[in-house]
C-alpha cells in the first residue's frame, strides 16, 4: 500500500488508478472546504496538501509508466485545462499490453495472482493431467 501510494516507480492500471484519484480528490476538496471556514489557520493544512500533492503526482506517474509514457509527463497537472485532459486521458486509456520499459503489466500480474490462488484453492492434480 505505502509503495502504491507514494513510489513513483513501476505502473497501475486504470482501476487501480481511479480508486486512488476519486478518494483523493474528495479528502481534496474536503481540505479545501476546511481551508475556506478556517482562513486563518491554512497553515495546518498545509501538510496534508503536500502529501496530497505527492501521492497525487505519483498515482498520475505510474498510470503514465502503464501508457509507456515517462513521468515528466505529469507535470501537465500544473497547468489548468490540461490538467484536466489529462486526467481524463488516464482515466480512460489502456495501458500497453506486456512488459514495457517501466514495469511488468499490472493487468498480467493481477490474472497470474487470481490463477495462482484458484489453482491453489482448488486441487493441483486438476491442473496437472
Amino acid at each position: 500500500m505505502i509503495n502504491y501510494l507514494f513510489s513513483f516507480k513501476g505502473r497501475i492500471n486504470r482501476l487501480k488508478y481511479a480508486l486512488g484519484i476519486i478518494p483523493l480528490s474528495l479528502i481534496n476538496y474536503g481540505i479545501g472546504n476546511a481551508c475556506n471556514i478556517f482562513a486563518t489557520n491554512c497553515e495546518f493544512f498545509l501538510f496534508f496538501i503536500i502529501l496530497l500533492l505527492w501521492i497525487n503526482f505519483a498515482l498520475v506517474v505510474k498510470r503514465l509508466h502503464d501508457i509507456g509514457i515517462t513521468g515528466w509527463a505529469s507535470l501537465l497537472m500544473l497547468i489548468p485545462i490540461a490538467n484536466l485532459m489529462l486526467g481524463l486521458f488516464l482515466l480512460f486509456q489502456k495501458g500497453t499490453k506486456g512488459t514495457n520499459k517501466y514495469g511488468k503489466d499490472p493487468l498480467l500480474d493481477s490474472e497470474q495472482e487470481a490463477l495462482k490462488q484458484f489453482k491453489e484453492k482448488h486441487n493441483e492434480r486438476f491442473f496437472n493431467r
